[in-house]
């Protein structure tokens, strides 16, 4: 396993970071010619580091591979090998795998290498390492705000607790120093959009229950919503604001 592309064999790893600093040598290249910003560098940087990244990963990296006698890399270890320098360069490292599973729910990290899955059916599950080492998980955090646009980007003793929304609206929060290793949580929300009807076809209440919080709603009465962790409040907060305001009859 590799420290900077954890998830990747040594031999992939290797290929990953000559790959990677292929790719931002290009983009650097692009972004600062007239050509480059005239094509849309700046605003579709993505789209040009995946042209890049295929140049560099199919074309260079497999020519300096023959050229030192070596066999090429094979579709399956290129895929990897793409995936992860895309996810480094663009999308959130090693915890962007976590992050395109629908099914999870909450994301819990204890340092680089203890890292903790939540699913939507209540399973838990222990997962492969986000980061090689706990400083290079300081440091995948400082990137993820940064690209998130926050106003405050510092994470460091100074200040020591960072919160981001990531760009699929889930809330990151890290913090560092006052804890033994830095830690991650990262809390997803499956339902931005849910209504009282669609609680009750999923079972979460019963349609007695949506009628009397749909009379609350109405009779505009304060609603108290409490509960432990992960049992919904933020999901029900949602389909009562998505309730009608007036009764129609």
């Amino acid at each position: 396993m590799s420290d900077k592309f954890p998830g990747l064999e040594p031999a992939e790893a290797a290929a990953a970071q000559w790959v990677k600093t292929e790719v931002s040598r290009r983009l650097s290249a692009a972004a600062t010619t007239t050509t480059g910003l005239a094509a849309g560098i700046g605003q579709n940087r993505m789209q040009a580091g995946r042209r890049f990244l295929a140049e560099a990963l199919v074309d260079a990296y497999t020519a300096q591979q023959l050229r030192h006698g070596r066999a090429p890399l094979g579709e399956r270890s290129e895929q990897r090998i793409g995936s992860a320098v895309l996810n480094s360069l663009f999308a959130m490292g090693g915890f962007q795998t976590l992050l395109d599973d629908p099914k999870i729910e909450n994301i819990n990290a204890n340092g680089c290498d203890r890292v903790y899955v939540r699913y939507s059916d209540g399973r838990r599950q222990s997962v492969p390492p986000v980061a090689g080492s706990d400083e290079e998980l300081i440091e995948l955090i400082r990137t993820i705000a940064a690209r998130s646009g926050v106003d405050e980007r510092r994470f460091d003793r100074g200040a020591p607790g960072l919160s981001v929304r990531l760009p699929d609206g889930s809330r990151l929060f890290a913090v560092m120093a006052v804890a033994s290793r830095p830690c991650v949580a990262i809390r997803r929300h499956r339902f931005r959009t849910v209504t009282l009807a669609d609680l009750v076809r999923r079972g979460t209440i019963d349609p007695d229950q949506r009628r009397f919080l749909q009379a609350l709603v109405r009779a505009r009465k304060n609603i108290v919503i409490c509960g432990g962790t992960a049992v919904g409040k933020t999901t029900l907060i949602r389909a009562l604001s998505a309730a009608p305001k007036w009764c129609p009859c």
